[in-house]
């Protein structure tokens, strides 16, 4: 943890930040470390000593993502599309492997309940730090986003059979197996620091067990179905897909 602002009050986030991740704080960035969180005058980075790569940072206010909440196409999403969102109905959701958190934000830009758990608790600090700045810099906002730091099985095993979201989502990282298959930066990052989910088919599994209505899993559009399982829909768009297993899926357990 290194804060490289001269504020008191981003001295006093670093403190707290560090002892909440039982991590050390520094003054400067060297290379006992591999990565660094980093408390700047404007967000909190995740940054390589090496410098190698841009800083890591959640930004629910980019270009992009403004373009996705308010003229990306709406409720016309395949992401819409794939949770059912449909007419005024909207369902709540259990977004299980958060990571930087834009699937589930935009979900609640259209108004959905969206609840984000997410085990890294480095990633989890991003992902808030993320959040309370957009909410700082638009007030007017009215989105019901919660954040939960846990593994996504053990939340599903604690809860009772009453509590269920409407919908699951899933978007889990997977290990690469070459250089050409490699992705972005960010998600080669966030592998390296939150480790990628080697249990998703039990994740998957666990999920059906416990959506309401159904579950959504992101997958990149050529990759293998998770386990070899067969969903009822799929929405294929150019780089990536949903596999959307349905109400049905109850009866194969």
């Amino acid at each position: 943890m290194v804060c490289e602002s001269d504020l008191e009050a981003r001295h006093l986030y670093a403190e707290q930040l560090a002892n909440q991740l039982s991590i050390p704080k520094v003054v400067s960035i060297n290379t006992e470390y591999i990565y660094y969180l980093v408390v700047t005058e404007q967000q909190l980075e995740l940054r390589q000593a090496s410098g190698r790569n841009k800083p890591l940072y959640v930004d629910f206010s980019s270009p992009a993502l403004n373009y996705r909440r308010k003229a990306g196409g709406g409720k016309k999403q395949l992401l819409a599309k794939a949770v059912g969102i449909k007419g005024s109905y909207r369902p709540e959701i259990l977004d299980a492997t958060a990571g930087l958190g834009t699937d589930g934000f935009i979900l609640a830009c259209l108004g959905c309940k969206v609840h984000w758990l997410e085990r890294s608790k480095v990633v989890a600090a991003l992902l808030q730090d993320g959040f309370m700045r957009f909410l700082q810099q638009h007030k007017e906002a009215q989105l019901e986003l919660k954040l939960t730091v846990t593994d996504a099985i053990s939340y599903f095993n604690a809860q009772p059979s009453s509590e269920t979201p409407d919908v699951i989502y899933l978007d889990p990282m997977f290990p690469e197996r070459n250089k050409a298959a490699l992705g972005k930066q960010a998600m080669r990052i966030l592998q390296q620091v939150a480790g990628a989910d080697e249990d998703a088919p039990l994740l998957l599994q666990t999920a059906l067990q416990h959506a309401k209505n159904r579950v959504v899993v992101k997958r990149p559009r050529l990759a293998p179905m998770i386990a070899g399982r067969k969903p009822d829909i799929v929405f294929t768009g150019k780089s990536s897909r949903f596999d959307v297993y349905t109400r049905s899926f109850k009866t194969n357990l």
